[in-house]
C-alpha cells in the first residue's frame, strides 16, 4: 500500500483546514492519507469553553464531506480532530475507508496540558480492518506507553499510524517510532503536526526497526509498505537465532510481588 502525509500546518479557519484536507484527497496518488493530531483544528483553539464548537460529531457536515471524498476517490485517510459523543469531548485520531465507512479512536493517554486536561480519556485501543490489512491508530503521548502499541500488536496490528503535535524537538520521537515497530513485529508510521519542531514531521519504521522513510525538503512523506512482511519472527545468522518478541512473551512474570498480592498496578505517578 501506498501512504503519504502531506506537507501541512493547520489554519485558524475550521472551514480552510477541511478544504486542505479534500484538496489532498483529490490530488494524491496514494491508498492512505494521513494528517496530524488535531489537523482538522483551528489554530489556536483557544480556551477550555471554545473547543466545543471545534468538535465533530457523527452528523458534522465535515465528517460527511470527507467520507464523500474519500468514497469518490477511493481512498482511506487518517486525520486528528476533537470529537464529541455523549457529552464528552475527547482528543481524537479519525478514520475514513475508502468505502466511507468512519472509524473514531480516542485518545487513551492524556498528557498534562491544553487541550487534553481538558478532555475525557478513551478506554480501549482497537485496531481497525482496512482492504490492506489492521490498522491501529495512537495519537502523540500513547507513544511514550509502550503497553498501548504491545496492545494493538496482541489484537492483530499489522500497522500503526501515530499522529502527534509532538513539541519537543528531538525528544527520541523518532527512537520511539522505531523502536515500537521493532517490539512488536510490525510497521509504525507516525505524524507530527507541531510547528515549532521542524526536525521530527514524519517518520515510518518497519518490523525490524528500521527507518524506511522520513520528511522530504517539502515536508511530506511518502512510503509504500508490504503489509504482508510484518508479524514474522526475526532471524539472524542464517536462521540460528530466532526472536519472536510476541510469541516469547511470558505474562504471568510480569507482575511484581506487590501487584499479585495487593492487585495493584505499580508506583505512584511522578511529576517531571
Amino acid at each position: 500500500m501506498q501512504l503519504h502525509a502531506p506537507a501541512y500546518v493547520r489554519t485558524p479557519d475550521l472551514e480552510r483546514n477541511l478544504e486542505l484536507h479534500l484538496e489532498a484527497l483529490r490530488g494524491a496518488q496514494a491508498d492512505l492519507l494521513i494528517f496530524p493530531e488535531l489537523a482538522l483544528c483551528p489554530r489556536p483553539m483557544g480556551e477550555r469553553a471554545d473547543l466545543d464548537i471545534h468538535a465533530l460529531h457523527s452528523q458534522h457536515p465535515a465528517l460527511e464531506a470527507l467520507r464523500s471524498a474519500c468514497r469518490s476517490t477511493k481512498r482511506a485517510l487518517v486525520t486528528g480532530t476533537l470529537w464529541r459523543e455523549a457529552g464528552a469531548l475527547y482528543n481524537a485520531a479519525l478514520l475514513i475507508l475508502p468505502d466511507g465507512t468512519p472509524q473514531v479512536y480516542r485518545k487513551v493517554h492524556r498528557v498534562g496540558m491544553a487541550p487534553d486536561r481538558w478532555l475525557a480519556g478513551g478506554d480501549r485501543l482497537e485496531v481497525f480492518p482496512t482492504p490492506w490489512g489492521q490498522l491501529g491508530l495512537l495519537v502523540c503521548y500513547d507513544l511514550d506507553f509502550p503497553e498501548a502499541a504491545r496492545s494493538l500488536a496482541l489484537a492483530g496490528a499489522d500497522l500503526i499510524v501515530l499522529i502527534a503535535h509532538w513539541p519537543l524537538e528531538g525528544n527520541l520521537w523518532e527512537e520511539l517510532v522505531r523502536v515500537r515497530a521493532l517490539e512488536n513485529h510490525l510497521y509504525v508510521v507516525a505524524v507530527n503536526g507541531d510547528p515549532d519542531n521542524a526536525r521530527d514531521r514524519a517518520r515510518a519504521a518497519g518490523p525490524l526497526g528500521r527507518l524506511l522513510a522520513k520528511e522530504g525538503a517539502d515536508g511530506s512523506l511518502s512510503v509504500e509498505l508490504d503489509l504482508r512482511a510484518g508479524r514474522a519472527p526475526i532471524t539472524e545468522r542464517g536462521g540460528e537465532i530466532t526472536s519472536d518478541f510476541l510469541a516469547d512473551r511470558v505474562p504471568a512474570a510480569y507482575r511484581t510481588e506487590r501487584e499479585r498480592v495487593r492487585g495493584e498496578g505499580g508506583p505512584s505517578p511522578r511529576t517531571r
